[in-house]
C-alpha cells in the first residue's frame, strides 16, 4: 500500500491520490509491476483498502472531501492498474476491499461511488468485524454486517467474485462473547447463504490499540474460538471449503 506513515486519520504527507494521479510515483510503481511480472506466480493485489472508511489516506476525507474524494480514487486506482498491465504484469488479480460499514455514513460514501471499473477489478469484498477492542461496546453480528453491505456491493457492480477479505472479533471483551460470533459467522459462510461469497480470511493478530487489554484475534489464544475452527474446518462442511486462492 501506498502511504508514508502507518498513523490512521491523518493526511499522508506524500502519497495523495492527486500525486498518484499526475504520475510523481509512476517509476516506483514500474519497478513494483517489473518485481511483480518477474515472481511469475498468480498475486493477489489490493489498493485501497476499506476506503469507505475515514481512517486511511487514501479515503475521501484526506483528498478533498466527499465531493470529490471518491472520483480521485477511482482515477488513481484506474492509473495505478494500467501502469501495472502496461508494464506487463497481467499475472495480478486486482481485489477492491472496502469496510464493512460506511464511516461516515453519508450517500456519498458508498462502494459504488469509489468503484473504479469492471474492467480493473477482479473480486470485490468487506472486512466484517465484530468487536474490535477489549472496551469495545459495539459487537455487530457477522450476518448483518454482509447483509448491509452485499446490495451495496451488488450496486458497484452486478458480476464480479465477492470476498470477505477480513472478518475477526477480540477474545477478551465480555460485552461480545467470541465463540458464539465465530461459530455463527462460519455456520452462514459455509451453509451456501449467500452464493455470490467465494471466499473469507481471518484476521490473525493480537495488537494494542485500546490503552487496555488491546485487541486479540490469534485463534490459539482462546480455546472456544479455536473449537469453533476445528469444527468448522475440520467437520461435515470441510468439503466445501478450498484452501488455497482460485485465481481467474
Amino acid at each position: 500500500m501506498m502511504r508514508s506513515q502507518r498513523e490512521p486519520l491523518v493526511i499522508d504527507p506524500s502519497f495523495t491520490l492527486d500525486r498518484i494521479i499526475a504520475g510523481e510515483f509512476d517509476s516506483d510503481l514500474g519497478a513494483w509491476a517489473d518485481a511483480a511480472r518477474k515472481f511469475g506466480s498468480a498475486l493477489v493485489v489490493e489498493y485501497g483498502t476499506e476506503v469507505n472508511g475515514d481512517w486511511n489516506p487514501w479515503s475521501a476525507p484526506y483528498n478533498g472531501g466527499l465531493d470529490v474524494g471518491p472520483a480521485k480514487f477511482k482515477e488513481a486506482y484506474r492509473h495505478i492498474v494500467a501502469l501495472m498491465r502496461k508494464r506487463g504484469a497481467t499475472n495480478i488479480t486486482w481485489a477492491l476491499h472496502y469496510n464493512g460499514e460506511n464511516f461516515p455514513q453519508d450517500p456519498r460514501n458508498v462502494p459504488a461511488s469509489y468503484y473504479p471499473g469492471d474492467d480493473v477489478v477482479d473480486w470485490v469484498g468487506i472486512s466484517a468485524y465484530g468487536s474490535e477492542r477489549s472496551n469495545d461496546d459495539r459487537c455487530p453480528a457477522f450476518r448483518s454486517l454482509v447483509e448491509d453491505m452485499l446490495p451495496q456491493l451488488h450496486a458497484a457492480t452486478p458480476t464480479k467474485p465477492l470476498f470477505i477479505f477480513e472478518f475477526g472479533i477480540t477474545n477478551n471483551n465480555p460485552r461480545c462473547a467470541a465463540a458464539p460470533w465465530v461459530r455463527a459467522a462460519f455456520a452462514d459462510l459455509l451453509s451456501g447463504r449467500w452464493p455470490d461469497v467465494r471466499g473469507f480470511a481471518w484476521w490473525q493478530e493480537r495488537w494494542n490499540n485500546d490503552g487496555a487489554l488491546g485487541s486479540d484475534m490469534l485463534v490459539q489464544d482462546d480455546v472456544g474460538v479455536a473449537a469453533a475452527f476445528r469444527d468448522a474446518l475440520t467437520g461435515s462442511t470441510a468439503p466445501s471449503v478450498v484452501d488455497v486462492p482460485l485465481l481467474r
